[in-house]
């Protein structure tokens, strides 16, 4: 199985080795997140590989399964979109691939906050 480098193609909403990778946004629990672009319309998006590639097992791939399951039913419109799934490639491992949102993280956004003394406000919250 393709640990996922930049300038990997990959299938996308679009059809196979639509999308390029580029860098690494960040990591978590569960996953790495690159940002890739269509080599087409020039769209960006976030891929969501599994930490299992580079460690865990079985456990890790099932909730990493179960995570697409719910990403994919979850609508909303402060929810960041899944546009394509892939888990039936015997190249790749599984990924999502979701809506690019500018900006940065979530965390890297409240970490900015906490430095600044601000904090969200309610009408953010609400929104």
């Amino acid at each position: 199985m393709k640990i996922p480098v930049p300038g990997m193609m990959i299938a996308g909403p679009r059809g196979k080795e639509t999308l390029r990778l580029e860098e690494p946004l960040g990591s978590g629990a569960f996953g790495v997140v690159f940002k890739a672009v269509d080599v087409f319309t020039g769209t960006f998006y976030a891929i969501k590989y599994p930490q299992v590639l580079y460690f865990g097992g079985e456990q890790e791939m099932l909730a990493f399964l179960n995570e697409i399951q719910a990403s994919v039913e979850i609508k909303g419109l402060n929810i960041v979109q899944v546009l394509h799934v892939e888990t039936d490639s015997s190249d790749f491992p599984p990924y999502l691939v979701m809506e690019f949102i500018q900006g940065g993280t979530l965390k890297s956004r409240l970490d900015r906050l906490r430095e600044s003394g601000e904090k969200v406000s309610l009408n953010e919250l609400q929104e």
